[in-house]
């Protein structure tokens, strides 16, 4: 069989980085046909109407899911749509997704991130990764205060959020885009114990999947990534209030 032939729409710095070295890795398994500078929605639902896989960032898709939604009714298969740089994929969170088991009913969460954006860092001047995004799961509720203390970033640049999830448990997430670090720590505490994951920035790399499969992973689709995105405008828009509880839009 041939193999799949792709192509690459953007390419920026996170796709001269990272996309250009992982795929060089498994160059054997794929063509590469094209890259091409721009990326948009329109283009990628453009693919989609002619059974092309979309694999994209997560900016903008939950305003084109409906028409994604509709290509079933005008297609042999609805072509998979999916979310790239997922840290629902990060090794670490892999594992521990294994070992929640161990800790038993889950009774609270933490989440912690520590993502610099200053003029240090290669993506500050890139306008899109202004709007900072971060993936949340079964959230139904969230109450929020949001601070802006670096002036040279777009506000909010901090927030402190407690999160309300679908089975009633509760949690909080404190983010933070004007510091000097970088840190993410999920930390998980069980009737039986707990389970804490930090993900480290090794040597400026991050955590990717090499598997090379056609299936529509759940994790990887479209429907989560609008999911993650309505927990941040939730997150903004309780900012907003002063703190008061805003319900998440459901997917």
């Amino acid at each position: 069989m041939a193999p799949p032939q792709i192509a690459i729409l953007g390419a920026g710095i996170f796709v001269k980085t990272e996309y250009i070295p992982r795929l060089s890795e498994i160059a054997d398994l794929f063509v590469l046909k094209a890259i091409w500078s721009r990326t948009e929605v329109d283009l990628s639902l453009k693919l989609l109407r002619n059974g092309k896989h979309v694999l994209q960032a997560i900016n903008e898709v939950k305003t084109a899911l409906s028409t994604y939604n509709s290509l079933s009714s005008s297609l042999p298969r609805q072509p998979i749509w999916a979310i790239a740089e997922n840290y629902r994929f990060e090794p670490a969170f892999l594992e521990g997704k294994k070992l929640m088991p161990d800790i038993g009913d889950l009774v609270n969460f933490q989440i912690l991130v520590e993502a610099p954006m200053n003029s240090s860092n290669p993506y500050f001047s890139s306008s899109w990764r202004h709007n900072f995004t971060l993936a949340g799961c079964e959230v139904t509720s969230v109450s929020a205060m949001t601070s802006h203390v670096d002036t040279t970033l777009p506000p909010p640049d901090s927030m402190s959020s407690i999160i309300q999830l679908e089975n009633g448990r509760s949690g909080v997430l404190v983010a933070v885009l004007s510091g000097k670090t970088f840190k993410l720590v999920h930390r998980f505490v069980g009737a039986k114990g707990t389970l804490q994951i930090d993900v480290e920035n090794r040597e400026g790399k991050f955590g990717f999947s090499k598997d090379l499969t056609f299936r529509a992973e759940t994790r990887l689709s479209v429907i989560e990534g609008g999911r993650d995105v309505a927990v941040i405008e939730a997150i903004l828009e309780s900012g907003n209030k002063q703190g008061a509880l805003v319900q998440v839009n459901r997917f």
